[in-house]
């Protein structure tokens, strides 16, 4: 369980990071 969690986690952490780049790439 503390692995899925640690899984689902980085998923998120990367997800979230990914977006925000997106986003301020398109941000003057």
């Amino acid at each position: 369980m503390i692995a899925y969690t640690g899984r689902i986690s980085n998923f998120m952490r990367g997800y979230l990071f990914q977006h925000t780049c997106f986003f301020f790439s398109f941000t003057p």
